[in-house]
């Protein structure tokens, strides 16, 4: 629940269900995947209406 009726915001429900790899190709280099899948709920503006899939992937460098 993001509402906070205190502070007259109503940011709506949110579930999500994140999975995340990480691969090292050796000690200075790491890839990283990382995917999500959210359901909105009750509460939210028309922009934020439906479920999302959220891909997110980085290369890192360790120096």
């Amino acid at each position: 629940d993001l509402n906070d009726n205190a502070a007259a915001v109503s940011g709506g429900e949110e579930t999500d269900l994140s999975l995340a790899l990480n691969f090292y190709i050796n000690r200075y280099f790491a890839v990283k995947i990382n995917g999500s899948y959210v359901w909105t709920g009750n509460n939210c503006n028309e922009y934020y209406k439906g479920d999302y899939f959220v891909a997110q992937a980085r290369l890192q460098y360790v120096f």
